[in-house]
């Protein structure tokens, strides 16, 4: 399991956003190619206060020449039946389509579809995705199929410069992510289900935000713990946000054939992503005891917000 960290730079009082996507299944005849790109790579490329982090499974990787049980040729972009290559073809035509967020894209989580190449061809779509992005960075991009990622919140001033400890007692502020494609079922067809199940597991890893993969399902919800502040001798509260994050594959088709969810019955699900934003700021508040050094009564807060971002 590893931990991977990043340097975020934030001016006070101005968001920054995190995208979580991930299930997008490109190769698959049911990946909705033009809602992603309009939603996701459109809506967000230019905005430089946006990261983006992919949760896996963005290639289906699921082909004729690997013998998976799960292939079905009437599923298929008919881009990827008929040559002898698929798994390259898929390679290249996910890293096309992510170029324009590469820069911002903090890393990519491994997953199943992934894996079952790797199992059965002796090759790793989701380290060589990496490469193919990232020549000379890829191993600081790739994390595995869980993993940790902190994110180091460096300020600056509204004229870019770097604000440190010493300027300000307040340059720095950290955020920690377990990431996981996901597991089995993950909560099987009912709301409750999936929050429990992945509430469960979150409550293992320490973290302010946990995100998850695989079930296709999207939700977001807050999590409050209490404890106490050492130096105050008083009670606190943490709050933790836990994220299913989404899929950009349709669970079913406007013909006769059967699709994988159909079959098994699973929950009709949405399209879409997580968008996360925090910032940091401060404000005036008269109940402070004693004005700090630029003779104000202010405090330091932080404000988040999640959304789903959903297409049906």
């Amino acid at each position: 399991m590893r931990v991977l960290k990043r340097e975020i730079p934030y001016t006070y009082g101005e968001w920054t956003k995190f995208v979580f996507f991930g299930d997008l299944h490109l190769g698959s005849k049911l990946f909705s190619r033009s809602n992603f790109e309009r939603n996701v790579i459109d809506a967000y490329k230019n905005d430089k206060s946006t990261y983006f982090i992919d949760m896996g499974d963005g290639m289906d990787c699921i082909i004729a020449q690997g013998g998976d049980r799960r292939y079905k040729a009437s599923l298929m972009d008919p881009k990827y039946v008929g040559i002898d290559d698929p798994i390259d073809a898929q390679i290249r035509d996910y890293a096309e389509m992510l170029q324009p967020i590469k820069d911002r894209l903090l890393c990519i989580v491994d997953s199943n579809h992934h894996g079952t190449i790797l199992e059965r061809c002796g090759t790793d779509p989701t380290k060589r995705l990496a490469y193919l992005l990232w020549p000379d960075k890829a191993e600081e991009r790739y994390l595995g199929e869980s993993g940790f990622l902190y994110l180091n919140f460096i300020c600056h001033s509204s004229t870019g410069k770097q604000l440190t400890h010493g300027s300000t007692g307040r340059g720095f502020r950290g955020k920690t992510i377990s990431l996981c494609h996901g597991f089995g079922n993950s909560g099987g067809k009912t709301d409750g289900g999936t929050m429990t199940t992945l509430g469960r597991d979150a409550n293992f890893y320490e973290a302010d935000w946990h995100a998850y993969g695989h079930n296709h399902r999207l939700q977001s919800w807050d999590r409050i713990k209490i404890g106490i502040n050492h130096t105050k001798e008083r009670i606190v509260s943490k709050k933790e946000i836990v994220l299913n994050t989404g899929t950009y594959m349709k669970a079913f088709t406007d013909d006769a054939v059967s699709t994988y969810p159909e079959r098994r019955r699973m929950a009709p699900n949405e399209l879409g992503h997580i968008e996360l934003d925090i910032r940091f700021a401060t404000a005036r508040n008269p109940s402070l005891g004693k004005k700090n050094k630029h003779g104000s009564k202010t405090e330091w807060y932080e404000e988040i917000r999640h959304y789903k971002r959903s297409v049906l």
